[in-house]
């Protein structure tokens, strides 16, 4: 690491445009078909593109101050994992790493957004999140070939929570805050790239940096934050960007 170069570096990422939010009658095709998977919709065209514009973004950042991001550690969701896809190639990074502990908000709109009521009409039980994502091994083989099957995920998905048992904000902040935890017990010093969601990019900002954020703001697709540990107080972060999208 280069002389005065910060100690450590979050940056932080949404995902990109979701197709199921922008492609009419997405997730009603989904439900239609047996190989269909409403609850994990890629990114739409635009989508990509906004993953390659951060891509950009983030090599200008890596420039600026000479600290290589080191680590890409991902959400399991489809459209996550293609941001991060975007990100890595603007990075030269050749690894992406899948995490539990980013992923989205299982909380009741959640279910709704990709009618998961629709298997209990037709007499199926809705699985636990983890078994209605891909593996990583699955992300590496139909989605990303950079995804590290053999990474352990260090935060999980508690598994009481399903359909009948959302998550609850409290629940998704435990998780988030123990994957920042474990991150900088596991990397210290690193600069690390999250790839997330709207919610879960929101509490880790407000978990490492409560008062930079007070009076709201939006969590864009793509957007772009970035928390860098303060060099006087190892337990201090400060917000050097919130929810940038300036790069598209």
């Amino acid at each position: 690491m280069v002389e005065d170069a910060p100690p450590a570096r979050f940056y932080i990422a949404r995902h990109g445009q979701r197709t199921d939010f922008h492609v009419p009658n997405w997730t009603d095709e989904q439900h239609s078909t047996p190989e269909g998977r409403p609850q994990d919709p890629p990114l739409t065209p635009e989508g990509l593109r906004q993953a390659a514009c951060l891509g950009v973004k983030l090599k200008q950042c890596v420039e600026e101050i000479g600290v290589p991001i080191t680590r890409i550690i991902c959400s399991p969701f489809t459209r996550c994992v293609q941001t991060a896809a975007g990100a890595a190639d603007g990075l030269g990074i050749d690894r992406i790493c899948i995490d539990w502990g980013f992923a989205e908000y299982m909380n009741n709109s959640w279910y709704k957004v990709w009618d998961a009521h629709k298997l209990v009409s037709n007499g199926s039980v809705v699985p636990h999140p983890t078994e209605l994502l891909k593996t990583a091994q699955e992300l590496r083989d139909t989605v990303e070939t950079r995804v590290d099957p053999t990474y352990q995920s260090l935060s999980s998905i508690d598994r009481t929570i399903g359909f009948e048992n959302p998550e609850t904000w409290s629940g998704m902040q435990k998780r988030v805050r123990n994957m920042l935890r474990l991150l900088q017990e596991h990397y210290p010093g690193e600069h690390i790239l999250l790839v997330g969601h709207g919610a879960t990019v929101e509490c880790a900002n407000e978990i490492l940096c409560p008062d930079a954020i007070s009076g709201g703001y939006e969590v864009a697709y793509a957007s772009l934050s970035i928390a860098e540990k303060s060099k006087k107080d190892p337990k201090e972060w400060k917000m050097c960007l919130i929810a940038d999208t300036s790069h598209y």
